[in-house]
């Protein structure tokens, strides 16, 4: 019993850290965002990655040393609990830099803004979805289903952002900025 509380332990250090990033990330997003914000965003979206590696490590050496099936049940919600919260990170930090980029290098800057605004609106309904969860475990159909959604937005704001930095337009046409109020705050929570 002890090993498994010293291992809920190192997995709870590394959940704080994460807890930390969080903090920074609504910093970066409550200021502007200038090309050294975008890098220093960067770096910490790899230190998420990292951290999110470290934890499922911990959670699953916890998994192995667990005998009975409440027990195993009740650590599958911790780590679908926290695949969700990285995913919400990872979007919001992708989001910050994509939100970041100069919009007069980008000519199509009016297709990209409504491909944003619907994944943010996507992810609104994700996150009712989530705020709406009984913990019947019927329900688990929907946390996985939703999962399976932050998945996709995740990839497809990937792409959103890989087109965005990778264009390299002439800067004549400045009719229209990208974004309204880039440095917006993008919370999932409510």
């Amino acid at each position: 019993m002890a090993a498994i509380t010293a291992l809920r332990r190192r997995r709870g250090a590394v959940k704080a850290s994460i807890t930390k990033l969080t903090s920074t990330l609504e910093l970066l997003e409550g200021q502007e965002v200038d090309q050294l914000a975008i890098g220093r965003a960067q770096q910490l979206l790899k230190r998420l990655e990292t951290l999110d590696a470290d934890f499922k490590s911990h959670h699953f050496t916890i998994l192995d040393v667990l005998e009975g099936e409440a027990q195993v049940k009740s650590e599958q919600e911790t780590l679908d609990k926290h695949d969700e919260d990285v995913m919400e990170l990872s979007i919001r930090w992708q989001v910050l830099t994509t939100m970041a980029t100069d919009p007069h290098t980008l000519p199509n800057h009016g297709i990209i803004s409504r491909r944003l605004a619907y994944l943010q609106g996507r992810l609104g309904l994700i996150t009712e979805d989530a705020n709406t969860l009984s913990g019947d475990p019927e329900e688990i159909h929907l946390v996985y289903t939703n999962q399976e959604l932050l998945t996709e937005l995740k990839t497809e704001l990937s792409d959103i952002r890989k087109e965005a930095l990778s264009v390299t337009a002439d800067t004549s046409d400045s009719s229209a900025p990208l974004f309204r109020n880039r440095t917006r705050t993008f919370s999932i929570y409510p």
